[in-house]
C-alpha cells in the first residue's frame, strides 16, 4: 500500500457510526493489528475513489489482516482465486 489518507466507519453509542480519521496507510495497519479494524469495517480513501467499501475488498489491507491474526484469517470471505479449493482438494479423499 502507499501512501493515501483512509477513514473508516467505527460503531459508537446507541449503534451510531462516526468516520474516524483521517490516517496514515502506517496507522490503518496499526488500527489493523489491534482489532479496531476488521473485514467488514467500511473504509474510504482515494484509492476506493472516495466510496466507502469494506476492508475485506482491498488486497494488502486483507493480507495485513490474515499475516496478524492467522486464526481469523481463515473465517473472512474469501477473494476470487483463493486457495479454498486447494484445501477442499486436500480435504477429501484419495482413491
Amino acid at each position: 500500500m502507499s501512501n493515501s489518507t483512509w477513514y473508516y466507519l467505527s460503531k459508537g453509542w446507541f449503534r451510531r457510526t462516526h468516520r474516524v480519521g483521517p490516517l496514515s496507510e502506517q496507522q490503518l495497519l496499526q488500527c489493523i493489528d489491534r482489532g479496531k479494524i476488521v473485514p467488514a469495517t467500511m473504509v474510504r480513501s482515494e484509492k476506493t475513489r472516495n466510496k466507502w467499501v469494506p476492508m475485506n475488498r482491498i488486497a494488502p489491507a486483507m493480507k495485513h489482516y490474515r499475516k496478524t491474526h492467522p486464526e481469523e484469517g481463515s473465517a473472512t470471505s474469501p477473494a476470487k482465486g483463493s486457495d479454498n479449493a486447494k484445501r477442499s482438494d486436500r480435504s477429501s479423499p484419495e482413491n
